[in-house]
């Protein structure tokens, strides 16, 4: 009786206990997800330089009657160009200062020739090569020794009393005398570059002052090779 009870029961187990399941195979990886793509860097806001109004300067420097509008008008220059450094320790209380004069050039292009200042002997005074369609220049040269020739160092002011050539065609002259009745003194004869230089063409020196002459009979110390 035992043994028929012992295999009765290991049949019922063998009934009861699930049959092994099938091998399931391991799942495929998942992907790697893609990367977002990039946020573009935000816009700056563009700066834009305000444009100076050449043409418009330049009407209405000439159609200023007075002194003190052209003065008015020569401070409005310097938002595109600094004439100032021209002046050497600028005094803005000093006689003439700011006052202008426009002198043709070659077609639209003109030297605005602005005073720092008035002295018994001449002028201090800044030139600004000017013409429509691009940035106001100041001009500069070179130096002249005590001997009457170029130095080499670059400057932006003038001093003396200038003379400018009317037919436009860019070359004005400054004479510097050193006596009252200008019978000696400095006289150097300019060419306006195409760059806004001005390249010194000749330079005549008479240093007597005792024995006076015509700036046109003056020595000549230097004439451009």
């Amino acid at each position: 009786m035992r043994p028929l009870l012992i295999a009765a029961a290991l049949l019922l187990g063998a009934c009861a206990a699930p049959a092994p399941a099938d091998p399931v195979p391991p799942a495929d990886p998942e992907p790697p997800a893609e990367p977002a793509p990039a946020e573009p860097a935000p816009q700056g806001d563009p700066i834009e330089e305000p444009v100076f109004g050449t043409a418009g300067w330049l009407a209405a420097v000439a159609a200023a009657t007075t002194e003190a509008e052209r003065a008015v008008l020569s401070a409005t220059l310097l938002d595109a160009v600094d004439w100032r450094s021209a002046c050497g320790e600028d005094d803005p209380t000093t006689d003439g200062r700011g006052d202008v004069a426009l002198h043709p050039v070659a077609g639209a292009r003109v030297l605005a020739d602005v005073t720092c200042q008035r002295l018994g002997a001449g002028r201090v005074f800044a030139l600004v090569d000017l013409e429509p369609g691009r940035a106001p220049r100041l001009v500069r040269a070179f130096g002249i020794s005590d001997a009457g020739r170029p130095t080499g160092e670059p400057v932006a002011g003038f001093f003396g009393i200038p003379t400018y050539e009317p037919d436009g065609a860019g070359r004005f002259e400054v004479l510097t005398p050193r006596a009252p009745d200008r019978g000696c003194g400095l006289l150097v004869h300019y060419a306006l570059d195409a760059d806004g230089g001005a390249t010194i063409e000749a330079v005549r020196l008479h240093d007597a002052c005792d024995a006076p002459l015509p700036a046109a009979d003056w020595p000549v110390t230097y004439t451009a090779p």
